[in-house]
């Protein structure tokens, strides 16, 4: 960080006056500050000097003294930041500045005087502003609009304008407690703006405070001692700061919100502490002593359950509290950063229907005022509120207000300040000031209100000026259609019409000889003509063409059509028949919304913009009205899409690359060009216009033609976009109104009447509105084109008066027109926005007819359906001897075939399409890579001052090789692993062993089947009760087994826990020193020979980067240089010029030329005076070259022979008289102070100059040393990288083995979890061989019952061991899989010999089947018990496996650590040689803080290196320590408590289970008189019924079966039935299509009726009553046929019934 001290320049502040008491003689400047400010001095004093002869008075808004005193500013700033020594302005932002400066000075020469216009006053001002009205004393407010800053007189609403500094707007107004002083807080978008603290009531401005906010502020409020002052900046920095505004310091900075800050306060009873709120927060702020100084802390409060609301009011308590309001209505009690309670009427009502947006308390602490958007102010309890406090169950607080006023309808308080006792002023949202003087006795509600200033709420949307009276119309975004007087500075009257207005539109004398109708578009669609009356607006007309809001409105030149558009994307034409009548012609639609609309001059053509970029011309239809069944017109449409013009030079790939951006049907939102203005060019070119638009074309007026692509030319205009653009109602003006509320205003020359000439004729500007909010939406002069009218989207309405010549003195006429009720013309009614459009009650009429045309066609067809039903009925008898084959069905086979070749082209199609386009975009991206990616290289150039031997150089760089990048490339480390990357699946977590983790999956794999069936069997009646004890016995025992297996061992550690010590083993900060002998760096921070080649590699990158950010704003500042050249080259000519006149020399008069070393570029190209001097220097050698002449030879006879041709004829003088010697002393005396101003105004743009290259200069000096230093730091590195190298070998080594280590470790973890998943299913085979068992036990139980008499000598047949002999196969899986170990063992169970020794035979009575099958039984059980017996000898194997691995394993580790230890040792040694390298580090002063004896010691080696950041974050964890160290005590006294408390439970659950366990046995023991198994009763009783189930099972299923056929016999007969009614059907088609085209005859025959309607009227008769005749017999012989058929269809609907034919 580099540090410059410089002194703070404090300049004399000037007092601030009046308007009219303000004035500037443009010929007086400040001392020069700043390179902008020295280099627009210097062209302003050059302007001055073709006018030396006048000054100027500024009486008005001067907009030269806003920028003078704007400069002034700048430089102040620019000083203020050297003192401060936090930074310095760069160049190139310097030379980014100069270039800006020249430019604004090459169109100033072109600029009209500053008081050509002078503003007069506003008519409408600023509602929507936050915090705009203050109090400065009883009867005077302070208060803003646009750029201006009003102090109102309450007693007779005069307002009195103060002249500021404000350039572009006003942000922010405050006045003092004690109402000695008020704050001005200004936006600007060209550097940071200033707050301006003025004295009242003298208006001196007392100080300036600087660089408090990038670019607007929002907020600001004094102290209750009046001493400080806190400011709040808007986007982008949201600054919150606290200055010492007296002395202009800054005491405390911070960050206020991430969004917009409303409001900012001091708490009157606490010194020290603010409250900011604003969008979506409140936050508290303190200003705290910390052992760094003082700070300011932050707490943002939390609302918890409440929903999160802006706040806009809020007020401090004595007790700490603030109390603020909500969106939805509700007060908020906040204690401390959390919400102590809410503040309701009762728990349904809140304290305000609507958003609470004032809250204030009485000076005498007895009341608390609120008032809100729902126009009441309320009075509430001080102390009630101040002592209240929430219910246990509740955070509501209900209490009633004291009394409450009703401001009236419509009214939304945005603001409220006390202006004595006893009265109010209230800022109303809806566009009005309002004050309330409430009555000494009595209730407040008999107060009395009045509306001091009525004006628009939000936007101005249409701006027009009488031509005959100095009247104005304006209609705005609040609905209202207003009439002023804008001499008077007064309004006339309003009209409110319930929808906000979108656009104006004042019929021409033309079309209204009274100049008295005014069309009005708004957004529900409609359309209104109003007409002018003395009293207020009568409508004459009103119509709705449009679904959406109408957004232009344009009435052809020759008055016979009107135009309209909305943003439903239609535009609608009417036919004019008079004012008061407007007949629809109909619509097209366009692809875009249109913004704006302008007819050609001959009528014939409509011009439409669109909002994004179109351009659409039509040519008018008819003007009849249209009688077909929509509006809707068919017309040609073409389409232009705005194109910036290309510029001079453009290369074509830059030509592509715009095109990529630019082209037509682009959907990148910077292509867009929404359309502003449009013109049709008037001097006699075809399809060319002038147009305006945003985006990129925004500051420029395109000339377009519709037959070329892009623009014709762009006229360069201004910086912000042009949103209005006309001429004046005389003629001579161009009015110009842009985006940042700029108005400009040109003065055509004689013979100039078009817009396109008269942008480039002299204009004057102002800035006067605001930069932000007050973009231009109309502009207007008075009918003489002595007044002008700016109107803006701020709601503010701005009058000028013109002094130009062109414009005329005129009175006037008064209006002369009857009253509303006295008019004769018609009034039309008020037709609401939620009707249908003209286009919708077209729609609805032929809707109407369509349906009464479609029930009487339903009668046809129902009567031709009877026919179709008869004919049908007859062919299905004629069909159903031989039926049709379904093939029939199929009209056309080839069908599907043509449809699938169609959709194979269409596919083919598709892919050729995306195909360019897929081309296109990677050749895009090829281009862009090429761009961006080209190397850059300066070489050494030296610049030279003008008044100086001071220069500088650019730093000598080289681009980066393609190898460097490469290896950069390369050794960047690539993103790290996801966290499912890094996280494989490996063996369980500690404590939780194999075994248990599968056993708790068998048991919960197990438990769901009980869970079910026992939900199932409680949903089945059937079920028995015993049956549903079972089943909730086994689901009990299932969630036991569960619960159990869940419990962990004691050496499961929680994740948890062992995520937060990870975390704090990485995180935390481990501060050892690196020169211990014993420090072993992290393993992520070691140094490599890679790393180590990375930083050098970022280092040169780093270093290369900032000598090319240098050379980039050295190459700008050389580019200054050119231009400054050139432009003093043009003041010197005008002073060789003056001086010529005085008779004095001119050789003094230098040209400033660049010299060779400046340009070294230039070197290779030869002019014409480098030609002359090196013949020159030739000559001087004696070098003669033939048929040259040397240049002086021709200077020489060019100027003899121009003096001999000029030489005067010598006459004798006459002596010159007294007032010819006085008129030549006052002309020596100009002539003289033109040369002082030229020579000055060169001094000072070289000096500007000089300046910038001293400032460039210094950075260079600075970035040398930091340079060398860096290159200090890569000789470091080199010297690390070499250690690094040497012992890479033994680290690659020593990685090689830990990774060999680490692999075979990974091996043995694999081979450990195979042993145990084996073990797994061992364990699973065991159990199920124990089941099986188990099973064929309980087969013989239900095979044997315990009665039966060979029960006792069957069972021992059962269970006897007998001799086995193994089967083949058996011993050989035996002989293959037995170890031998177990050679021993081995058939030691499979051959027992009988213990009787006799043979076995069948019990005597006993069954002899029933004996084999005992027998297949036991053999069945033995089986089981071998596999069993193989099981446990595999498991025997696995186990000793498993443990000589957990050998293996712990040998593993052993070795494993002691190649770590060696890595280890080899980082400590390898950290030591690298402490041996010698590294430079610079350190300043004030970063030492080693004293002995209070004196920097000589010796630093016992000083360390450490970070303030890093020491107040360890200062920080020890306080987080102790207080996790508290937390941590008192919950483990909690868990003590809660352990105690658990144990006691258990004990009691363990008594009542024995006491349970005792009862249950007292009851078997009471009906059994034993102690029963409750498994074995379930298994005997659930196998007795399973015979039964199956017998039933079947019994189903052959009934399922058959009714199965039974559906399958139903849907054949439905079939066959479906084909009979399809062919019907098809019947009944064809009969349908004959009888529509016997309709279409006869309508054919009643329409040649209708021609002979003028005929013989008796005849005429005749024939009608004999049609009638034919007709009533059709229709009752088809009402026949339709009964006919109906009961036909009722027959051929039920089964098995004759149909008559």
């Amino acid at each position: 960080m580099h540090l410059f001290v410089q002194e703070s320049l404090h300049e004399p502040q000037p007092q601030a006056l009046p308007y009219a008491a303000a004035l500037v003689d443009p010929e007086l400047s400040e001392p020069v500050q700043s390179v902008d400010q020295g280099i627009e001095h210097g062209l302003a004093t050059s302007a001055a000097t073709d006018q030396a002869d006048v000054a100027y008075s500024q009486q008005s808004h001067p907009a030269e003294v806003v920028e003078e005193a704007g400069q002034t500013s700048e430089a102040d700033a620019a000083a203020g930041a050297g003192a401060s020594a936090l930074k310095v302005e760069t160049a190139d932002t310097a030379s980014l500045a100069v270039n800006n400066q020249l430019a604004e000075q090459e169109a100033a020469a072109n600029k009209l005087p500053a008081d050509a216009l002078l503003m007069q006053g506003l008519l409408s001002l600023d509602s929507q502003k936050r915090n705009n009205i203050h109090l400065v004393d009883d009867h005077t407010l302070l208060t803003s609009a646009g750029t201006d800053v009003i102090l109102l007189d309450l007693t007779t609403c005069v307002p009195q304008y103060i002249c500021t500094p404000v350039a572009e707007g006003v942000g922010a107004l405050a006045a003092s407690a004690d109402h000695r002083n008020f704050v001005v807080g200004e936006k600007s978008h060209h550097g940071p703006p200033n707050a301006y603290i003025y004295q009242y009531p003298s208006l001196t401005l007392e100080q300036t405070l600087e660089h408090g906010t990038e670019q607007a502020y929002s907020a600001a409020a004094f102290n209750q001692a009046g001493d400080r002052l806190a400011t709040v900046g808007s986007y982008p920095d949201f600054m919150l700061t606290v200055w010492d505004w007296r002395s202009g310091c800054t005491l405390l900075r911070s960050k206020a919100f991430s969004q917009e800050v409303y409001c900012v306060s001091f708490c009157p009873y606490a010194d020290g502490s603010l409250v900011t709120s604003g969008t979506g927060h409140i936050r508290f702020w303190s200003m705290a002593r910390t052992f760094t100084g003082l700070k300011l802390q932050g707490s943002i409060g939390k609302f918890g359950n409440e929903e999160l609301s802006d706040v806009s009011g809020y007020t401090d308590l004595p007790d700490g509290k603030v109390l603020c309001g909500a969106e939805n209505g509700s007060l908020l009690m906040w204690s401390g950063a959390l919400i102590k309670f809410v503040v309701k009427q009762s728990p349904e009502v809140a304290c305000h229907q609507g958003a609470i947006t004032v809250v204030l308390a009485e000076h005498n602490r007895k009341r608390i005022l609120t008032a809100g958007t729902d126009g009441y102010v309320k009075l509430w309890d001080f102390q009630q509120l101040s002592d209240a406090d929430s219910g246990e169950d509740s955070q509501y607080f209900f209490l009633k207000p004291l009394e409450e006023v009703a401001l009236g309808q419509g009214v939304r308080v945005r603001g409220l300040v006390w202006q004595a006792e006893g009265r109010w002023l209230i800022n109303d949202e809806a566009g009005s000031l309002i004050q309330v003087t409430l009555p000494s006795s009595g209730p407040l509600q008999e107060g009395r209100i009045q509306h001091l200033l009525t004006y628009h709420s939000g936007s101005i949307v249409g701006l027009a000026a009488s031509p005959h009276s100095h009247m104005a119309i304006t209609a705005g975004a609040d609905g209202t259609v207003r009439l002023y007087d804008y001499r008077q500075k007064k309004e006339l009257y309003k009209s409110g019409f319930g929808s906000p207005a979108c656009s104006m539109l004042y019929l021409p004398t033309t079309l209204d000889s009274t100049a008295r109708t005014v069309m009005v578009g708004f957004a529900d669609g409609v359309v209104r003509a109003l007409l002018m009356c003395s009293d207020a607006w009568k409508v004459t007309a009103t119509f709705k063409p449009h679904s959406g809001a109408v957004q232009a409105l344009a009435l052809s030149p020759d008055c016979a059509l009107l135009a309209t558009t909305a943003q439903d994307n239609t535009v609608f034409l009417f036919t004019v028949a008079s004012p008061a009548v407007y007949e629809p012609v109909g619509f097209f639609r366009l692809k875009q919304p249109a913004s704006c609309l302008t007819w050609a001059p001959d009528s014939t053509k409509l011009l439409i913009g669109c909002s994004q970029g179109d351009v659409v011309e039509v040519s008018m239809p008819q003007h009849s009205p249209s009688a077909s069944d929509t509006f809707e017109l068919q017309i040609d449409q073409r389409h232009y899409q705005l194109t910036l013009p290309k510029a001079p030079g453009e290369s074509a790939a830059a030509e592509g690359q715009n095109n990529a951006v630019q082209q037509p049907g682009t959907e990148d939102k910077d292509g867009c060009f929404p359309v502003y203005t449009l013109q049709y060019f008037s001097s006699g070119e075809q399809n060319t216009f002038l147009a305006t638009a945003g985006g990129t074309a925004q500051g420029m007026v395109l000339k377009c033609s519709l037959e070329v692509q892009r623009a014709l030319t762009a006229i360069p205009s201004h910086k912000a976009g042009v949103t209005a653009l006309g001429m004046s109602q005389g003629g001579h003006l161009l009015l110009q109104g842009f985006t940042d509320g700029v108005l400009r205003v040109s003065e055509a020359a004689p013979g100039i009447d078009s817009v396109a000439e008269m942008l480039s004729a002299p204009h004057w500007e102002s800035q006067a509105h605001d930069c932000q909010t007050g973009s231009i939406t109309a502009m207007a002069t008075s009918f003489d084109d002595s007044y002008l009218l700016s109107a803006a989207k701020d709601g503010t309405l701005y009058i000028h008066d013109v002094k130009l010549p062109s414009a005329s003195r005129l009175e006037g006429q008064v209006l002369e027109a009857p009253a509303a009720a006295a008019d004769p013309t018609p009034e039309a009614p008020l037709e609401s926005g939620d009707g249908y459009s003209l286009e919708e009650a077209r729609n609805k009429r032929e809707e109407d007819k369509l349906l009464a045309a479609a029930d009487a066609k339903k009668q046809g067809v129902r009567a031709y359906v009877q026919e179709l039903r008869k004919e049908f009925a007859k062919l299905v008898e004629a069909n159903a001897v031989a039926q049709l084959p379904e093939s029939a069905f199929e009209v056309d086979p080839g069908l599907r075939d043509i449809i699938e070749t169609q959709i194979k082209q269409e596919e083919k199609a598709v892919r050729q399409e995306l195909a360019w386009e897929s081309e296109k975009k990677r050749l895009a991206v090829a281009k862009l890579r090429k761009y961006f990616l080209d190397d850059l290289e300066v070489e050494h150039i030296v610049l030279h001052s003008f008044r100086s031997d001071k220069q500088v150089s650019s730093f000598k760089t080289c681009h980066l090789s393609a190898d460097m990048l490469e290896e950069l490339h390369r050794l960047t480390p690539k993103d790290p692993p996801t966290a499912t990357q890094r996280a494989p699946s490996g063996p369980a977590p500690e404590g939780i062993s194999g075994s248990t983790q599968g056993l708790a999956q068998t048991v919960k794999a197990g438990a769901a089947v009980p869970q079910l069936t026992a939900q199932h069997a409680a949903e089945d009646p059937a079920v028995s009760k015993q049956e549903l004890r079972r089943l909730a016995r086994k689901k009990r025992e299932a969630e036991l087994v569960a619960f159990s297996a869940t419990r962990p061992d004691d050496s499961f550690e929680s994740p948890a826990d062992l995520q937060a010590i990870r975390e704090a083993e990485h995180n935390m900060g481990d501060f050892k020193l690196k020169s211990d002998p014993e420090y072993v760096p992290p393993e992520g921070q070691r140094s490599t020979v890679d790393s180590k080649r990375r930083q050098m590699l970022l280092l040169d990158e780093a270093v290369y980067l900032v000598k090319m950010d240098f050379n980039k704003r050295f190459l700008a500042l050389r580019e200054v240089k050119k231009r400054v050249c050139q432009q003093v080259s043009e003041v010197q000519s005008r002073l060789r010029e003056a001086l010529t006149a005085l008779g004095k020399s001119t050789a003094v008069v230098v040209d400033p030329v660049l010299k060779p070393e400046e340009v070294p570029e230039l070197r290779d190209q030869v002019t014409e005076e480098d030609l002359e001097q090196y013949i020159s220097s030739q000559m001087l050698v004696g070098n003669k070259l033939p048929g040259i002449t040397p240049p002086h030879s021709k200077a020489q006879a060019a100027a003899a022979s121009q003096a001999e041709s000029t030489a005067p004829t010598s006459f004798p003088a006459a002596p010159l008289s007294e007032l010819e010697i006085s008129e030549q002393i006052f002309k020596n005396r100009k002539l003289e102070y033109r040369q002082h101003l030229l020579e000055k105004e060169v001094a000072d743009m070289q000096e500007a100059f000089d300046n910038a290259l001293a400032l460039l200069r210094r950075e260079k000096l600075s970035l040398e040393a930091d340079v060398k230093a860096a290159h200090i730091k890569r000789l470091a590195y080199q010297q690390e990288l070499q250690l690094l190298k040497d012992s890479q070998g033994r680290e690659l080594e020593l990685a090689a083995k830990t990774a060999g280590k680490h692999a075979e470790q990974a091996e043995l973890a694999g081979r450990v979890s195979d042993c145990q998943a084996k073990l797994e299913a061992k364990l699973q085979d065991l159990r199920a061989a124990a089941d099986a068992k188990q099973q064929v036990v309980s087969q013989f139980d239900e095979l044997v019952e315990e009665g039966h008499a060979a029960h006792d000598a069957l069972l021992k047949i059962f269970t006897k061991k007998i001799k086995r002999s193994k089967k083949k196969d058996e011993g050989l899986a035996a002989e293959s899989s037995s170890d031998s170990d177990d050679d021993d063992d081995e058939d030691d169970d499979d051959e027992v010999e009988d213990s009787e020794g006799g043979e076995e035979t069948c019990p005597a009575g006993c069954d002899p089947s029933l004996y084999d099958k005992v027998c297949e039984l036991r053999e069945a059980r033995l089986d089981e018990e071998d596999a069993a017996m193989e099981v446990g000898r595999a498991m025997d194997a696995l186990k000793k496996d498993r443990e000589s691995l957990a050998k293996k394993e712990r040998l593993m580790e052993q070795s494993l650590k002691a190649v770590n230890d060696e890595a280890l040792a080899f980082q400590r040694e390898k950290q030591v040689r690298l402490n041996q390298v010698e590294v430079v580090l610079l350190l300043r002063l004030h970063q030492i803080e080693y004293l002995q004896e209070g004196q920097l010691p000589s010796d630093l080696s016992g000083a360390l290196l450490f970070s303030n950041t890093e020491l107040d974050k360890l200062k920080h964890r020890v306080r987080e320590l102790a207080e996790e160290r508290a937390g941590l005590k008192a919950a483990q006294r909690q868990l003590q408590h809660e352990h105690v408390q658990l144990l006691k439970n258990k004990a009691a659950t363990q008594d009542k289970l024995a006491e349970l366990q005792q009862k249950a046995v007292d009851v078997q023991m009471l009906k059994f008189g034993q102690i029963i198994d409750l498994d074995l009763l379930d298994k005997v009783g659930s196998a007795k019924g399973v015979e039964e189930l199956r017998v039933q099972l079947k019994q189903q299923e052959a009934a399922h079966t058959q009714e199965l056929a039974q559906w399958d016999a139903q849907i054949r007969a439905r079939n066959d039935e479906l084909t009979q009614l399809t062919s019907e059907n098809t019947r009944c088609l064809t009969a349908v299509a004959d009888y529509t085209r016997s309709q279409m005859d006869m309508e054919d025959t009643l329409t040649n009726t209708q021609a002979h309607i003028f005929g013989d009227p008796a005849a005429q008769r005749q024939a009608e009553v004999a049609e009638r005749d034919t007709l009533v017999q059709l229709v009752n012989n088809q009402a026949q046929q339709l009964e006919t058929l109906r009961a036909q269809l009722i027959a051929l609907r039920s089964k098995n019934t004759p149909v008559s034919p």
